[in-house]
């Protein structure tokens, strides 16, 4: 970029910081494609005052056409409209994501933020092209932003999985959710790409994490040979076991409330016959915070034959003692006696 050129972008971004709110929303109009009679309608004036009011943006953001305006309303919504200048570069260098500004074909990267140098090791990129900045990338990952720069169409990527140095060690498989958009000369013409993403491998490697752990935590509590139900705190089933969905079948399907699956119960206490409220009842007792509670009860459905159990609930917590949920047991009177 040319001296003249960078001076005009600057000139550009501070008058843009002094938008009324018309000519703002008239920008951000124009950036999303609509046409004169449509913004005309939606701002509630003439279709030969939005032709007027464009032509005096074009005039007052130095730029020739359209899909310039369209550049600069991305550049301000990157930046904001009333930044004061002495908090641009602080605002660039530090945001909480990577940011880098690509020219040309070979995507030569002309400038990075602290976040994107930081998080690809703190490798110095600046003067590269991006083949020549990420020798470890796939034919695949290149493609992505050549397509950009050929087509024009901006890409967002969600948890892409590529392979770079991110710590300066060596590269790894990673992942990261990024926006890869084309720039435009005054002419309309893409001549570079910015290019925004956020790391996010650390955030996909502890979820998958998580999920290995809830199916190994699946397998063993189907080995438990008594009926097994996880609720969250509204009392809805979150897990059954192998035994549980035996004994109930859909009656205790994951999101079914536990009052639900025995609305059709009577709880009789075991020993005095009495039948219990739905407050002493072990689930309501555990969800109400209580770490144990445990009842011998004869069930009576309203079909089928009455039979004894014993349902043992405690209450879930996390690891800072905050209430989550409950667990109960139900087990055969015999067995749980032996």
């Amino acid at each position: 970029m040319s001296n003249a050129a960078g001076g005009g972008e600057l000139r550009r971004r501070s008058v843009g910081r002094r938008l009324t709110d018309r000519q703002a929303a008239l920008l951000s109009f124009v950036a999303a494609g609509l046409e004169n009679k449509e913004i005309a309608k939606r701002l509630g004036i003439a279709e030969q005052t939005v032709k007027e009011q464009i032509s005096n943006l074009l005039e007052r953001l130095a730029v020739r056409n359209r899909a310039a305006l369209a550049e600069i309303a991305t550049e301000l919504r990157i930046f904001g409209t009333t930044i004061d200048e002495s908090w641009l570069a602080h605002l660039f260098t530090q945001a909480p994501f990577g940011i880098a500004l690509m020219r040309g074909p070979e995507h030569r990267i002309e400038v990075t933020n602290e976040y994107y140098r930081r998080s690809l090791g703190g490798r110095e990129l600046v003067g590269k092209t991006l083949r020549e900045a990420f020798p470890e990338w796939t034919q695949e990952s290149y493609a992505l932003f050549d397509r950009v720069y050929q087509t024009g169409e901006q890409l967002d990527a969600h948890e892409y999985g590529a392979r770079w140095d991110r710590s300066g060690r060596g590269p790894e498989d990673g992942y990261a959710d990024g926006v890869i958009q084309a720039l435009r000369d005054e002419a309309g013409e893409v001549n570079g790409l910015l290019v925004m993403y956020t790391d996010v491998t650390d955030a996909v490697r502890a979820r998958r994490r998580a999920e290995e752990l809830a199916v190994e935590h699946r397998g063993i509590l189907d080995l438990v040979p008594s009926a097994v139900l996880v609720t969250d705190l509204a009392g809805t089933i979150v897990r059954a076991n192998a035994a549980a969905r035996s004994l109930f079948g859909d009656l205790v399907r994951e999101g079914t409330t536990y009052a639900e699956t025995i609305a059709n119960w009577r709880l009789r206490d075991r020993a005095t016959g009495r039948t219990l409220a739905p407050a002493e009842r072990p689930l309501a007792r555990a969800l109400a915070g209580s770490d144990a509670a445990s009842a011998d009860l004869t069930v009576e459905p309203r079909e089928g034959q009455p039979f004894d159990v014993r349902i043992s609930a405690m209450c879930l917590r996390d690891d800072a003692g905050a209430q989550r949920g409950a667990a109960v047991i139900l087990s055969p009177v015999d067995d749980a006696a032996a």
